[in-house]
């Protein structure tokens, strides 16, 4: 098996991913606001409202850097998926739930995972009796690699425990 391995100037990062942080920086900074955050990237609030913005892995790398120095004190984990949570991965929570079989819900982050993480592969491998959802890291994002496998694991957590029976085992490597 070959894997193919993407440079961080090949990925595309787009806006159902930085609302989350739009609207985390409009509640938690105190020193910047999101407009001023863009400004430092060279972005305007007139091109972040199109609807084909996205962000290069570069600036969205830039972006985090941004909001660590921005940050009145360390931002956990969890307050980071609740925005997220709240909005694009609530959208694909509520889409896994109403699937009407396991591997329903399975096959939808297989199918829009890359959308919101370009720098995940993820694939479904499925065998007699065990179904297993792999994320393939095709980047490297630098400080930014365990943030989001943190909470891409956090959501799909989140989402096992509404979707699958307790009766059926789980584990997460």
């Amino acid at each position: 098996m070959k894997r193919a391995v993407l440079s961080r100037n090949e990925l595309r990062f787009p806006k159902t991913i930085i609302e989350p942080i739009r609207h985390m920086v409009e509640s938690k900074l105190v020193d910047a606001t999101f407009e001023e955050v863009l400004a430092q990237l060279d972005i305007t609030m007139e091109e972040y409202d199109s609807s084909t913005f996205s962000l290069s892995a570069n600036e969205y790398l830039a972006l985090h850097r941004s909001l660590k120095h921005h940050s009145p004190k360390k931002i956990r984990m969890k307050e980071w998926l609740s925005y997220y949570s709240a909005t694009s991965a609530g959208l694909a929570g509520m889409a896994v739930l109403s699937a009407h079989t396991i591997r329903d819900a399975l096959s939808i982050p297989v199918h829009y995972m890359p959308l919101y993480v370009p720098a995940l592969k993820v694939e479904l491998i499925i065998s007699k009796h065990t179904a297993r959802l792999s994320l393939d890291r095709v980047a490297d994002l630098q400080e930014l690699n365990r943030f989001l496998i943190e909470a891409v694991t956090g959501v799909f957590s989140i989402i096992a425990d509404q979707v699958v029976s307790i009766h059926i085992s789980r584990t997460i490597h």
